[in-house]
């Protein structure tokens, strides 16, 4: 019976699981991964504990942005990024490929300061599997920004307790972890099962952050396979500091000249930002034009008031024109190598001559 129980502590300590690196997994750990998308497809905004604020505010202080972040449309739509990475799975569900491949998704993302972004992958054999318990290399360009937080040990416990099964954060831009044994969650330490993460057995991933504004080019290596042109994977993930207010959903115009207004800010400080565009495009029949232009599309660079207007006028004697409004960061912006991002999106209607019933926006979810 000694040895029998023996066997099993050695059993027990022997293993380990995806991990927090430093932090455990489950409700305790709710600083681990806490401002992550389920889908891993989106832009991640909410500090811990802050209401969001409406996407507009009230005509009395029209123009003035609200404190925190505003929601913004998901990543990975915008024309720059690509699709997601293949998945893995059956062959019945996903062609298998020809060879074994490391696969790592999303490829690209955009994600504001502050945040924390994952990223999930791992081996994926010419049956279309996971292989579990396989070492990942993962790594940051020498120049760019960000730095790992927390990534996945192998192994049956949870955390690892073996050395040999820990993930290991070398400095802030090498790693090391390894493709898990079971089926994991990550929590946000919510009761809401809505925002866990779930984690396939056989899957690695890792989370970056980055308190300035720049972009991360991540590379998951592996030496597991030997097909040079099969064994590393890579994602880039954009940094944004901004936040902005657009206007209200409706405004109400009269007969003549209405002025659209957008105002854009960094979201760390609130200082306003200058040389952002903001697109206004007539999405609809209405019939309106942009300022002097006879056409219904306008760009306009934000001010050193970090403010971006244009002037709408009325064509004829419509009742109403709906107006498509971009935010874009444009490519190169101070620098850097990220291209034309297309970071918020939204749309008034303009009520002509009091036409309808003016409406408040409502406070959108985070």
């Amino acid at each position: 019976m000694l040895l029998l129980a023996a066997l099993g502590v050695c059993l027990c300590m022997g293993g380990g699981c995806a991990s927090c690196s430093s932090s455990k997994l489950g409700k305790a750990c709710s600083g681990c991964l806490p401002k992550i998308d389920p889908s891993g497809e989106r832009i991640l905004l909410w500090p811990k504990n802050q209401i969001p604020p409406a996407t507009s505010v009230a005509t009395g202080a029209y123009g003035t942005p609200p404190p925190g972040n505003i929601p913004v449309q998901p990543a990975l739509t915008d024309p720059v990024f690509p699709p997601a990475a293949v998945a893995c799975g059956t062959p019945a569900t996903v062609p298998a490929a020809p060879h074994d491949r490391l696969i790592l998704t999303p490829a690209k993302i955009l994600a504001p300061v502050g945040s924390e972004v994952l990223l999930r992958g791992g081996i994926c054999t010419a049956k279309g599997y996971f292989l579990k318990d396989q070492r990942i290399d993962w790594s940051l360009a020498g120049q760019d920004v960000g730095h790992f937080v927390a990534l996945s040990g192998r192994g049956w416990m949870k955390p690892a307790l073996m050395p040999w099964n820990k993930p290991t954060i070398h400095g802030t831009h090498y790693a090391t972890g390894y493709t898990t044994a079971v089926k994991a969650k990550l929590t946000r330490g919510t009761t809401n099962p809505a925002d866990d993460v779930p984690i396939r057995k056989g899957e690695a991933w890792v989370s970056v952050t980055s308190s300035v504004e720049g972009t991360s080019h991540v590379t998951a290596f592996t030496q597991s396979i030997d097909a040079w042109q099969h064994r590393q994977a890579n994602a880039t993930i954009y940094w944004v500091d901004v936040q902005w207010v657009f206007p209200p959903a409706e405004v109400m115009g009269g007969s003549g000249i209405q002025v659209l207004s957008t105002v854009v800010t960094r979201q760390t400080n609130g200082q306003p930002l200058e040389g952002w565009l903001v697109r206004y495009e007539v999405a609809d029949s209405g019939g309106a034009r942009m300022g002097s232009q006879s056409g219904g599309i306008m760009e306009v660079a934000t001010g050193s008031d970090g403010r971006a207007s244009v002037e709408v006028a009325p064509t004829h004697s419509a009742a109403s024109s709906q107006i498509k409004i971009e935010l874009i960061r444009p490519d190169g912006w101070h620098g850097s190598d990220a291209p034309r991002l297309v970071v918020g999106s939204g749309s008034t209607t303009i009520r002509w001559n009091g036409a309808g019933a003016f409406s408040s926006p409502g406070t959108p979810s985070p």
